[in-house]
């Protein structure tokens, strides 16, 4: 899991992060549970990768994305359905986000989808082991 979660987690809440969708602001509850759930995210990854020694390794970019492809085709059954916007596939957010510059209802999807292996590869070398050097 680790392995597919650590892309999704550094790469989807980073927007999330960056361009909170919230209408509701500091003091609310609705404010620190947004907060502690992605913010907790972020510190889970985290943690894992430091405390466990865990790295995700190259092949763990392209499970990460095949895993991707059926959750979105699993959200896109759920969303319409329940009538909700999981992942904002059905529509952008109502504020502003990174999803903005991306064009218009479907083309942000497939910008998404065309910058995701990069995004992941960035995330990858980030979080890749140091080669070790032999001084001996």
């Amino acid at each position: 899991m680790y392995e597919i979660l650590v892309f999704w987690i550094l790469a989807g809440t980073t927007q999330a992060i960056l361009t909170p969708d919230l209408d509701e602001g500091f003091p609310h509850i609705n404010f620190f549970k947004y907060w502690l759930e992605h913010a907790g995210l972020v510190v889970y990854i985290f943690y894992a990768t430091v405390i466990y020694n865990m790295r995700p390794t190259v092949k763990s970019i392209f499970k990460s994305f095949a895993a991707i492809q059926v959750y979105l085709l699993l959200i896109i059954g759920v969303n319409w359905v329940l009538g909700s916007n999981y992942l904002f596939i059905a529509h952008k957010p109502e504020h502003a986000s990174l999803l903005d510059a991306f064009g218009d209802w479907p083309y942000y999807i497939l910008v998404e989808e065309l910058i995701m292996l990069p995004y992941f590869y960035l995330i990858y070398l980030a979080l890749k082991r140091p080669k070790s050097t032999n001084l001996s």
